[in-house]
């Protein structure tokens, strides 16, 4: 079929499409598919577990947060919490056992239960649960403790990424159908010649 400037069209599925639009789809959906997809929602790095706490100590969280049990009163069950980001103080709030700390920028970063606080002469204990610490993308990912790896008998060699292993499911689905939609549209046209 000739279109206009005799520009050749191919009909496929009802839709008439010219060579140069066929193939600048092709190259369009081989490029989207070499960028990462990011999930809408915020990928949780610390997902419900549970912490303590003394009171003057710390506890450091992904990405520069931390929290700091600043005082505690024993006999009201309250603690004075304060969260801080690369030691800049965000947030501070005094909480009841049951009640939570939330440090939200526009979606939820940090969330965390005052469940306990136990009490000796020596110092106070505070205990957190659940705890929830979400990814905040305004930073940079963060960085993971590598676990121990077990020494084995295989030489350095296997050692190397294998970068051919790390292909991520929407980037084999991109491509898939890009090849599968160029192999199909080149078939079509051998076959009319």
């Amino acid at each position: 079929m000739q279109g206009t400037a005799g520009i050749k069209m191919v009909k496929s599925g009802g839709y008439i499409l010219s060579r140069a639009s066929f193939i600048s789809i092709i190259l369009i959906i081989t490029l989207l598919s070499q960028f990462p997809v990011y999930a809408t929602q915020h990928e949780p790095i610390i997902n419900g577990t549970g912490i303590f706490i003394a009171t003057g100590e710390s506890w450091d969280f992904y990405q520069g947060y931390k929290i700091t049990i600043v005082s505690v009163n024993q006999g009201k069950g309250q603690a004075w919490v304060k969260v801080t980001l690369n030691d800049d103080p965000i947030h501070e709030k005094i909480l009841n056992e049951g009640e939570n700390i939330n440090y939200s920028r526009e979606y939820e970063i940090l969330n965390l239960t005052l469940d306990t606080i136990y009490s000796n002469p020596g110092s106070d204990l505070v205990t957190f649960k659940p705890v929830y610490q979400y990814r905040d993308i305004k930073l940079p990912d963060p960085i993971f403790e590598e676990e121990e790896s077990i020494p084995t008998n295989e030489s350095d060699e296997s050692t190397e990424d294998d970068n051919s292993k790390n292909i991520a499911g929407f980037e084999l689905l991109t491509t898939s159908f890009a090849i599968l939609l160029s192999s199909h549209y080149f078939r079509k046209n051998r076959d009319r010649k």
